[in-house]
């Protein structure tokens, strides 16, 4: 009877560390997941910046200095400055040449950005399962990255409850481990 007690509470104790290694192991995958994510962003993101406007281009061209701004800002600036906005030094010429390769990955970056939501509360509370990128406003896509600082919060706190629960897995092993005598035989 002893011997068949001990082996269900061995039975159960190896379950339940196996679910808890489990979590733990889903825990580290969604850590080094965030840690990916927030080195790409951090690397991309400011390329993807005008240096004029300081905001996120959607029409980038190459001008003569080398550097690339959005349309608009270059245009109105070359309309009262015949120098570089970033080196000050005189432009061989005005021409603007379209970066399509830079446009492509900004668009490519905000699909991503956009797959990521939904799009409840932006289209009359219908919830969809992505977004149309030309539907978000700037303001719409910084809301999107505070969500994603709240989303670290509750990450910070489910990882809290899986330690914590570790923990009293083990204390409950302590508590309830049959403690077996060599004279109960």
């Amino acid at each position: 009877l002893k011997l068949a007690t001990l082996q269900q509470f061995h039975e159960e104790m190896v379950a339940l560390a196996s679910e808890s290694q489990a979590e733990h192991d889903k825990m580290l995958r969604k850590v080094e997941q965030r840690k990916v994510q927030a080195a790409v962003k951090q690397a991309v993101e400011p390329d993807f910046m005008c240096p004029i406007l300081h905001e996120r281009m959607k029409v980038p061209v190459l001008a003569a200095d080398g550097f690339t701004y959005e349309r608009q800002a270059i245009e109105k600036w070359l309309s009262m400055h015949n120098i570089s906005p970033m080196t000050g030094a005189v432009l061989a010429h005005r021409y603007l040449t379209e970066n399509f390769a830079l446009r492509h990955l900004i668009e490519a970056y905000e699909t991503q950005l956009a797959e990521k939501r939904t799009c409840e509360g932006r289209r009359g509370g219908v919830s969809m399962k992505t977004c149309d990128v030309a539907d978000l406003s700037d303001a719409d896509l910084q809301s999107d990255e505070d969500d994603e600082d709240e989303e670290e919060g509750e990450f910070d706190e489910e990882l809290d409850e899986v330690r914590t629960r570790r923990a009293l897995a083990a204390l409950r092993v302590e508590e309830d481990m049959p403690i077996l005598s060599h004279d109960d035989g």
